[in-house]
């Protein structure tokens, strides 16, 4: 798997990596800051995608599709004409992607902004409460349940159920599905 985590400002503008339909998405978004995120991520997917592939990534093409609805305009990003698996994310200010073999989730939150304590079992409720920066550490509890959600074709009901305290990196398993993560701190 290839990862980045990068602020927008620093992934150029390129709207002409766009599909049409990413554009007009684009288009669409109200806020300058939402824009800006939203072609960033875009570009950013193409890059981790490209250094997977060993392709320019300005050539590659993404799409989504729901596995919901079906709808092509939001959903499960992928890379036409490859079988690889994309995911990605965006933030106040930052940007998250990778690109894998297999499915992968990835999510970058900024520490700080409340979680809703629906999102924790009770468990990790009280794991949280007992932290020295409580708030550092249900941001850490949400982004996994986020990205394992994305990694897994979970519907985020079940990743909200699903305790993901393991403190350490590598692998956990839960809910039928295998997940490894490595926190990283944003740049």
């Amino acid at each position: 798997m290839i990862a980045s985590i990068l602020p927008v400002a620093l992934i150029v503008d390129q709207p002409d990596w766009l599909t049409p339909l990413e554009r007009d998405r684009r288009d669409r978004l109200r806020c300058d800051d939402a824009r800006a995120a939203y072609v960033a991520a875009h570009v950013l997917a193409r890059i981790v995608a490209g250094r997977l592939l060993g392709e320019d990534p300005a050539w590659l093409v993404l799409r989504q599709r729901c596995e919901d609805c079906g709808g092509i305009d939001h959903g499960q990003p992928w890379i036409l004409g490859h079988d690889i698996h994309i995911s990605l994310s965006h933030t106040h200010g930052l940007v998250a992607a990778a690109a894998a073999t297999d499915r992968c989730g990835i999510d970058v939150e900024v520490v700080g902004r409340p979680i809703p304590a629906r999102a924790l079992t009770s468990d990790e409720r009280d794991w949280v409460a007992g932290r020295r920066e409580p708030m550092r550490a249900a941001t850490l509890l949400w982004t996994r349940k986020e990205a394992l959600a994305k990694a897994g074709g979970l519907p985020l009901a079940t990743a909200l159920a699903t305790d993901v305290r393991g403190e350490r990196q590598g692998e956990w398993q839960g809910a039928g599905h295998i997940a490894s993560w490595r926190t990283c701190p944003a740049p």
